[in-house]
């Protein structure tokens, strides 16, 4: 059984390291959004659209908004999700990077998933 969750690092006001929030939640693959904090105020270098990094149990897939550190994030539990059954990284143009970011997984039981999270600004920002 796979399991998904998705969630925004910036809706509970107590600030958490990454490393914590995936211990708890504990799913298969986590869509993040808001991860500003929760990446470690990562900068983005120029050209580069997306980063990647083990981290305890998961493989974190990184989009970080150009200009600032906030973004989004995919966690793939490596044990459900081994590396080489990621197939793709998608990354958007520049001018929407960091506001989501897609993986294409391919199983050896023939299942083929598109993986993505997405953050959308509230309508004032």
């Amino acid at each position: 059984q796979f399991t998904m969750c998705t969630y925004n690092c910036q809706a509970i006001p107590v600030h958490r390291s990454l490393r914590f929030l995936l211990a708890v939640l504990a799913f298969d693959a986590i869509a993040l959004q808001g991860t500003y904090d929760a990446l470690g105020c990562v900068q983005r270098q120029p050209q580069q659209k997306y980063y990647t990094r083990n981290l305890g149990e998961y493989h974190v897939i990184s989009w970080p908004k150009p200009s600032q550190v906030s973004g989004v994030a995919l966690a793939l539990k490596r044990e459900a999700i081994p590396a080489n059954a990621i197939l793709h990284i998608f990354s958007l143009p520049d001018q929407l990077q960091g506001r989501a970011g897609a993986v294409r997984v391919k199983f050896r039981s023939e299942l083929d998933l598109l993986l993505a999270t997405l953050y959308l600004p509230p309508s004032s920002a």
